[in-house]
């Protein structure tokens, strides 16, 4: 693949932005969505062509390559990877460096070969920096074979959404809201928290969790997403908000 052409990542470093502002396990579910979707830059040495870390095979490319890597202050090797461009150039502004265009299943294949002597790979480095070792690996690549299950809470917590309403009243930039009950993967339950607003949603997001923490019991757990993302449209679908904004 030719990589001068463009690669870009907005909507993964727009995530990234907002789970760095507020952790949220629904923007890391989406981000690791994105994360399996999409394309990225990976830098090679100036002799890439005249060996291989990894079978030609494996990319189905023609030429053998080897890969640049980082060192930890354990002397482990983990595989730079960028999301576009401009952070490459924030971690080595050389002109005409060497690069390969690879997903996040070739970075896995690439890591987990017999022999490799990488242990991950770190994104974009030079800013967010983020370490993704083996385990965190294997786990987004479960996400394509992980269900999602969407519903009413069986025992609906009253209390906790007349709570909500009262606060919501008050809140100018809020238009609708819905609570539901998320299943992952058969097990995994969190309430899910949808929100319609035009404002700041990570600041009505961090409000919001202070009221709804006075009503959860132990291992309860609350997950928020803006009804603008895709995950909150398609789990909200035929599904009724508890608040709504009298215009």
């Amino acid at each position: 693949m030719d990589t001068n052409k463009l690669i870009d990542n907005t909507e993964i470093l727009n995530l990234l932005d907002r789970l760095k502002a507020q952790f949220s396990a629904e923007l890391e579910y989406e981000l690791y969505k994105q994360l399996l979707s999409t394309k990225f830059l990976s830098p090679l040495t100036e002799d890439s062509l005249n060996g291989s870390s990894i079978r030609k095979d494996t990319l189905n490319e023609e030429s053998m390559i080897k890969f640049i890597s980082l060192k930890d202050q354990n002397g482990n090797d983990y595989l730079p990877v960028f999301t576009d461009w401009n952070e490459l150039k924030k971690w080595n502004k050389t002109n005409g460096i060497k690069t390969q265009v690879l997903t996040f299943v070739d970075y896995k294949a690439i890591i987990k070969e017999r022999n490799s002597k990488f242990k991950g790979f770190v994104l974009n480095p030079a800013s967010h920096n983020i370490i993704f070792d083996r385990d965190l690996i294997d786990e987004v690549c479960r996400i394509n074979d992980e269900s999602v299950m969407i519903g009413i809470p069986e025992k609906y917590p009253h209390e906790m959404v007349e709570a909500l309403q009262d606060f919501l009243t008050n809140i100018k930039d809020v238009k609708r809201a819905y609570l539901l009950l998320m299943i992952r993967g058969g097990t995994e339950k969190s309430y899910l928290l949808v929100v319609e607003s035009k404002g700041n949603i990570n600041d009505i997001f961090r409000k919001l969790a202070k009221v709804v923490s006075k009503y959860l019991v132990k291992d309860e757990l609350v997950d928020f997403v803006s009804l603008s993302q895709p995950f909150g449209k398609s789990a909200v679908e035929g599904q009724k908000p508890f608040y709504e904004k009298i215009k």
